[in-house]
């Protein structure tokens, strides 16, 4: 989901005398959901392994990148366990049930991909009734909008190749 489901704290601020307050700014709180898992094992050997597995993965003094995949939309959150969680004892040879709380500190969504545009287009170019083994071509237009999606404005990251002329 998106920020539907975030709360959101807002600073306010009030003179004396003032009526009402002023609206300073909103944040946003941390973002805590639950993961829930159902673990199958027949043997206590193989029980064994899945505790110890999620221990190590789910450490409560880690913070890690969960990644949500639906079809072509990916989205990434970086969050941490709470707190430890209860693996059931003796849970082998039945269909056990595990919880575990998490929490996002930063409780936005972002898109992992990198989306690249080549600001510099090259049009036209030289004509000759000769070949020639190499190529000639002209500097276009270098103006492009780009439109950034999302429910907060995200930055973009300029990279300028070569020297700057008049900046």
């Amino acid at each position: 989901t998106g920020l539907e489901s975030v709360d959101v704290t807002d600073e306010t601020a009030q003179s004396p005398r003032q009526d009402g307050k002023t609206l300073r700014y909103s944040s946003y709180e941390p973002r805590p959901f639950a993961i829930k898992l159902f673990v199958n094992t027949t043997s206590y050997d193989e029980w064994l392994g899945y505790r110890d597995t999620l221990a190590r993965v789910f450490d409560p003094a880690k913070t890690g990148v969960l990644t949500y995949t639906d079809g072509d939309v990916i989205r990434e959150i970086v969050c941490k366990p709470e707190g430890g969680f209860s693996f059931p004892k003796n849970g082998f040879g039945q269909r056990d049930s595990i919880e575990i709380d998490m929490i996002a500190y930063d409780p936005l969504l972002y898109d992992p991909r990198v989306n690249d545009i080549d600001l510099t287009f090259w049009t036209g170019g030289l004509v000759f009734p000769l070949v020639f083994p190499i190529a000639f071509r002209t500097k276009g237009e270098t103006k492009l909008d780009v439109f950034v999606e999302g429910q907060k404005p995200a930055p973009l990251s300029i990279a300028f190749k070569g020297p700057a002329v008049t900046p």
